[in-house]
This record gives structure tokens, sequence and C-alpha cells, in this order.
């Protein structure tokens, strides 16, 4: 996709922050200046403070700052930090191999350190958790977090700090960003509650007023379970192959979706040939918002099924509409007449369908 021009997306120049270089680069380097600076404060009180009733009350003041910092934060930008934890990491375990030599060496961190940055680098210039971080990001946040509650401390214990307080006010700091992010996913699972599907299929998606695509789907679910026949091929655009799922009605094209970067690997001509080729019985056209790809509704833009959109309307009857968004469902026109023939007792001069 990259190579035919797919990355040239204005989604995809934002999923890799290339929309706005200056802005994350500027971010990165800041965010991770903070820390390193707060970090900086908080190892020197592990060298220079020493035991006793004025150094306890010292860190207990010190983690209560942390805490106090930690709620301040926007936890949602935390991913910005996460490059420079990981090669922070990655350094450490290298520089112990050096010196210790590789009977010492740690396999598994060394690995998990490579295999976090190398996930990390398909965010591109803005790491974050949510969105596809939620996969990309996370083995290095992981790593993130067992260079501030041990790889940092054990190097701060060799050069004679107790490291107990440091990671105390680590771990508060961590336990508040975790509970802010669970929050927010909270928020978001709470606004799940309309219900899709009948026994074992049943789901639940975003509320309508929320995001009213999930509820829309279900209407449509529901009314091809009650007026068309159960072996039914089906066929949803741009998106939507939970129906195929939900119907137990197969997809003859081959192609579940149809977006920027499948239409791109595979090209347009060779994706609406799988349609009129194969003819399914019914499909089901989506009007998605897809402005962040730079594009119109399916079918409105040459480079997004308008051939296709051309070709199911000159082929196809609309049955059913509901929304929002706009989600309309149509029936071949053969198989129409087909069962118009069939209902009025008249012998059908339709060829049958081709064996799928």
């Amino acid at each position: 996709a990259v190579l035919d021009h797919a990355g040239d997306n204005e989604f995809y120049r934002w999923c890799l922050g290339l929309n706005a270089p200056g802005h994350h680069v500027k971010m990165i380097l800041g965010e991770t200046a903070a820390l390193a600076a707060v970090l900086g404060v908080y190892a020197a009180l592990c060298l220079k403070v020493r035991a006793g009733m004025l150094g306890n009350v010292l860190w207990v003041l010190a983690i209560l700052e942390a805490g106090n910092l930690s709620l301040s934060l926007n936890w949602d930008q935390c991913g910005y930090v996460v490059p420079a934890l990981c090669v922070a990491s990655l350094f450490l375990l290298l520089w112990e191999l050096k010196t210790k030599g590789f009977s010492k060496a740690q396999p598994l961190p060394l690995l998990w350190g490579v295999f976090s940055l190398a996930l990390l680098a398909k965010l591109g210039i803005y790491p974050r958790l949510w969105h596809y971080g939620f996969v990309l990001a996370m083995p290095a946040f992981l790593t993130g977090i067992y260079f501030l509650v041990w790889q940092l401390p054990s190097l701060l214990e060799r050069h004679g700090a107790k490291t107990v307080y440091f990671r105390a006010a680590v771990s508060l700091a961590l336990l508040i960003g975790f509970g802010h992010l669970w929050l927010d996913s909270k928020f978001a699972y709470d606004q799940r509650t309309a219900s899709i599907g009948q026994g074992a299929d049943r789901m639940l998606a975003y509320r309508p007023a929320f995001l009213p695509s999930g509820a829309t789907m279900g209407r449509v679910a529901d009314w091809l379970q009650t007026n068309t026949p159960p072996n039914r091929t089906l066929a949803v655009l741009p998106d939507g192959s939970m129906l195929n799922y939900l119907l137990r009605s197969d997809n003859p094209t081959g192609y579940l979706r149809w977006n920027l970067a499948e239409s791109t690997v595979f090209g347009q001509d060779k994706m609406n040939r799988a349609f009129m080729d194969t003819q399914p019985d019914y499909i089901v056209l989506v009007d998605f918002n897809i402005s962040q790809f730079g594009l119109k509704p399916f079918g409105q833009d040459p480079r997004d099924g308008l051939e296709l959109k051309k070709w199911i309307d000159a082929h196809y009857l609309s049955v059913y509409q509901t929304g929002p968004p706009v989600a309309t469902v149509y029936q071949r026109s053969s198989l129409q007449r087909q069962s118009l023939a069939i209902s009025s007792g008249a012998p059908s001069s339709l060829p049958p369908p081709a064996a799928r």
C-alpha cells in the first residue's frame, strides 16, 4: 500500500504523525525531557538523602508530590515518552551485556525490548496508547514499566542508593495513570448498551446517541433475518462483515472490506470483477463517514467504488433502508423477478444462477 502511494492519504499521514511532524517531535522531546528531569530529581534524592526521621519525612513528601504530578498529567499523551523509555531500557541491557559478558545476558528482556521498538516504529512519530497504539505501543509501555520499576532502581542500588521510596513514588504515579486510562476505557465501554444478535451471538454495540452505526446494523440484520431466505449470499460495503456472521451468510466475492488500503493493494478493477462475477443475492451499502481518508461515502468517488455503485444501481433494487448512518439493502434484480415468477405460478425465463 505504501509503494502504491496509499501512504500519501491524509488518514495514514495522521496515523504516522506526518501530518504535523513538528508538533509530534516537539511533544516527544518536551515530554521526554520533563520525565528525565523528574526522574533525575528522584534519583538524586535516592543518592543524597540518608535514612532517619528527616529523610523519611522528605521522602513521604516526595512520594505525595509524585502522586500530585501524576494527577495533573494528561495520560492520553503518555505515549510520547515511551520511545525514550524503550531506548533507555535497551541501552542498559546492552551495556550490561558488554560489561558482564554473554554469560550474564538477559535474553528475554533484550528480545522483548527489540520487539517493542519494532512495533512502536509502526506508529511513526506519533506514539500513543490509544487507537492503533492499543496493540502497537503496549509492549513498549510494558518495557517502560520494567525500566522504571526495575532497571533504573537496580542501577541506583549499584551506586549505594536505597530505592524502596523511589519505587514507591514511581509505583504511585503509575497506578494513578493506570486509573486514568482505565476510566477512559470504562467510559467507552459504558456506552455499549444497544443489544444486537440473539442467543450466543448477542453482543452490545454503542447506544445510538453515542455512535448510531451499531444499532443501525442491528436493524439491518433483523430485517434480513426476517425477510430473506436463510441460504442468501451477502456482501456489505464498505465494511460490515459482522452481518455475514450474525446471519450465517456467505460473501461470495472474497472481499470482506472495501477501503483505500485494500483497493490499492488488490486493485479496484479486480474487486469490481469479483462482485460482477459472483453477484451476491443481497448487498448492504452503508454511508459511513470516511472523510478521514479524504473521500466521500462509498460509491461517490472514482477512487472508492463509484464504478461498482453504478453496477449495483443497474442490477439491484433497493428493498430496505434505515439509519443513521444510512444503510440500504439491495436485492439482485434477477432474484426478485424469479421470486415474482414463482409466486405467480409462471415459469421463469431467467437462467439459473451460476454455481458458487
